[in-house]
């Protein structure tokens, strides 16, 4: 029975596949490409490519389909090498958990993929277990730490997605289960492994859902060189919530089919997921930060949500970790507790009428009194239809004037005046953004990746240039001096709660919507935790490479406003990272001035002097030397 359309969404089909290549070759790549443009799977995932560094493989695109490949370890390792295929059509990227460690072995072992299904994602996860032979029982350990890496990336998925769908080679027996016929009749280690894990993340072994009379996924299984079985070693798991619609699993003997060269069959699942309705992302608004109430509510839901991570728990997860966590629960404060208030009062807006508006409007009653008099004419008609065009023009002229006249006002009465300066720097190009541009062909172009793109080709050819690309600048060593220990001090409370105030509000976010007030009024409890993310940085010497983003915004400068050459890009960066760089440029400072590294003639960006001061002293100079210049013309004479 076909699934039926739900009001919120409908659901649409979907076929996965699985299939342990045991090694490719040039051969068997260009065997499985034929395979895969036959048939047309929306997702394959491979186990046991066997490929690396040292065993260069073919290429291994196939039209139609995106792929990501992860190498088989090169030392020795159990790892066999994994890959995964989808449909270009589909919109999937690949996920890795930002606490995955660079030295980890699922760093091998594991491959995620999101497939978005309209509002919601589908993941998709390829893994590969190692064999626990009894040559292998250090494998054992292998095997577990995957397990564990698995058991946080779902943690972390199930909220991400409403559905996880796993697949590969678990080299795991795991008894004549319930509803699975002809499987090995013991259980190895790996089976004990996999039942706990589906046990404690709530999956099911879809392997039951095969209605045939065998689930045997591996044909030959030599043990000790002598006893051949058939066993089943491959598995496709699911998520208890994803199992809607109707699901089926197969199993297919791929060698006899298609000559792959392999000795374990392909899995297959074809069902269905409800995709979701897509709505339309809006830009959140600015969160609240007037409200003195709504402050400390903000200030104390903060303490508590920081409170049950805990100092010492937060203080043993990684830079990265620590970044994320701090995201999160500052993101989930402010949307519980800064809530922009709408006004309920209503205004009558009031338009009023210019001197010249009023004398159009005159000029067309009178028209009018003309046509009521003489009759409808072709010259009266079309005067009346001009009059009526002039006067709308004049209507909107004096909107425009008046919305100006009031802002102005506005302006003036701000005790700071940042208002003011605001609108005098206002340019009514700058508000109408970059919906099209000259692309480097000279064309207009009106499609945002095209307008993208050509804003990129511009800046990138004034970088570098299109023809002469600058060469890379040479790397530079490390160099550690006596004022590196103070430089790179842990920093103190005291140290951080004078810099806060430095930072400046009512500035726009940076890539994290982690705006400047978010920082100032998070309290002593947010300073201990930035402290110890500061400290850990600072001992580390490195930042969080996805910290480093920023986005980017276009000014308007001059002449065409299509031209992306006339634009000036700033980058705005996250207020979090903004704080560390501060810290950094006061202590670079403290350094500076205390050893009397710059000039006495250096004016700008030092404290307690200016430009100004340069200035005085230039005019001064002149002034003197055109008094002893005449000085000296008197004596002569």
């Amino acid at each position: 029975m076909a699934p039926k359309k739900r009001k919120d969404g409908e659901f649409t089909s979907i076929n996965i596949e699985s299939l342990n290549i045991n090694g490719i070759s040039t051969v068997k790549m260009v065997l499985f490409e034929d395979y895969v443009i036959e048939t047309m799977p929306d997702v394959i995932g491979l186990q046991e490519t066997k490929v690396n560094i040292d065993n260069l493989p073919p290429s291994m695109d196939i039209a139609g389909y995106n792929h990501a490949v992860n190498e088989r370890s090169s030392d020795n390792k159990p790892g066999g090498g994994l890959a995964i295929y989808w449909k270009d059509t589909l919109p999937g990227k690949i996920w890795s958990n930002p606490r995955l460690k660079t030295e980890s072995k699922a760093k091998t072992e594991i491959i995620w993929l999101l497939i978005e299904a309209g509002d919601s994602r589908l993941a998709i996860v390829n893994v590969y277990m190692a064999c626990t032979s009894t040559k292998n029982r250090n494998y054992i350990d292998w095997n577990t730490e995957i397990y564990n890496q698995l058991n946080e990336d779902i943690a972390v998925l199930r909220d991400m997605c409403f559905g996880i769908i796993m697949m590969g080679d678990y080299n795991a027996w795991i008894g004549r289960h319930k509803g699975m016929q002809n499987n090995h009749p013991t259980v190895n280690e790996n089976g004990k492994l996999l039942l706990n894990f589906v046990s404690n993340n709530d999956l099911f072994i879809m392997n039951k859902l095969n209605t045939g009379t065998s689930c045997v996924t591996r044909k030959l299984d030599r043990r000790n060189g002598t006893n051949i079985t058939q066993s089943c070693l491959d598995y496709f798991l699911m998520s208890n919530e994803s199992r809607t619609g109707t699901w089926h699993f197969n199993i297919h003997d791929i060698h006899e089919e298609n000559g792959l060269a392999t000795d374990h069959k392909l899995l297959r699942i074809t069902g269905s997921i409800l995709v979701t309705k897509t709505t339309k992302k809006r830009r959140r608004a600015r969160p609240s930060f007037t409200d003195n109430v709504q402050l400390k509510k903000y200030k104390d839901d903060l303490k508590h949500r920081l409170g049950k991570i805990g100092l010492n728990r937060f203080a043993k997860n990684n830079m990265t970790m620590q970044t994320h966590l701090l995201h999160n629960e500052i993101k989930a404060a402010s949307k519980q507790c800064l809530v922009k208030k709408t006004s309920t009062t209503k205004y009558k807006r009031k338009r009023r009428i210019n001197k010249k508006t009023r004398m159009l409007i005159e000029e067309k009653k009178v028209i009018k009194h003309q046509i009521r008099t003489h009759g409808k004419t072709e010259s009266l008609q079309d005067d009346l239809k001009q009059k009526h065009h002039e006067i709308k023009d004049a209507l909107i002229e004096g909107i425009i004037e008046q919305r100006k006249k009031v802002r102005l006002d506005l302006a003036l009465k701000d005790p700071n005046k940042k208002t003011f300066w605001r609108m005098l720097k206002r340019s009514p190009i700058k508000n109408v953004g970059l919906t099209a541009a000259w692309n480097k062909d000279k064309k207009l172009v009106f499609e945002p990746k095209e307008v993208k793109k050509a804003v990129y080709d511009s800046f990138k050819g004034r970088l570098n240039g299109y023809d002469n690309p600058q060469p890379e600048p040479p790397k530079m060593k490390e160099k550690k001096t006596k004022h590196s220990k103070k430089l790179s001090k842990p920093v103190t409370l005291s140290e951080l709660r004078n810099l806060i105030p430095k930072i400046k509000k009512g500035t726009t976010c940076g890539p994290f919507d982690i705006y400047a007030e978010h920082i100032i009024y998070g309290g002593i409890t947010l300073l201990q935790y930035l402290k110890i993310w500061i400290n850990n940085m600072l001992e580390q010497g490195k930042v969080p490479e996805f910290l480093k983003q920023g986005r980017i915004s276009l000014l308007y400068k001059r002449d065409d406003c299509l031209d992306p050459k006339n634009y000036r890009p700033i980058c705005i960066s996250s207020v979090m990272l903004k704080l560390f760089t501060r810290l950094l440029n006061t202590r670079l400072e403290a350094i500076v001035e205390e050893q009397k590294m710059l000039s006495e003639l250096q004016y700008g960006f030092r404290k307690r002097k200016s430009t100004m001061d340069a200035i005085m002293v230039v005019t001064t100079a002149i002034e003197k030397a055109n008094i002893d210049k005449l000085d000296a013309g008197n004596f002569t004479l």
